[in-house]
């Protein structure tokens, strides 16, 4: 279930946690899991930036980026990463070297 803003979950523990802080724990377990990086990647607002366990300060796009290095296979995140590009002069640089424009993002994600 996907929690919507200001919604929290009481864990078995009794620990209380929104969806930012839920993607932040399920990083802690998994450093790895690329749909955490996703989902607290659609939890910030602009130029916000969250801090992760190992100590790295993120913001979205760089979020979105880090989801794709560890799993190539995610439109979303392709999409989502997209919509971080400012206009369509704008590019990325992918860890595959590959420079793709906003139109070319969405279009990997088909």
């Amino acid at each position: 279930t996907i929690l919507s803003a200001g919604e929290t979950v009481t864990l078995s523990d009794g620990r209380v946690m929104n969806k930012r802080q839920l993607c932040v724990e399920a990083l802690r377990c998994d450093p790895c899991f690329a749909d955490a990086f996703l989902g607290l990647g659609d939890t910030l607002c602009g130029c916000e930036t969250v801090t992760l366990n190992d100590g790295r300060a993120m913001n979205k796009r760089q979020l979105y980026f880090e989801a794709l290095q560890l799993n190539r296979a995610l439109p979303l995140a392709y999409c989502s990463l997209a919509d971080t590009l400012s206009d369509s002069d704008e590019t990325m640089v992918l860890s595959d070297k590959r420079v793709m424009s906003q139109r070319q993002l969405y279009i990997e994600a088909l």
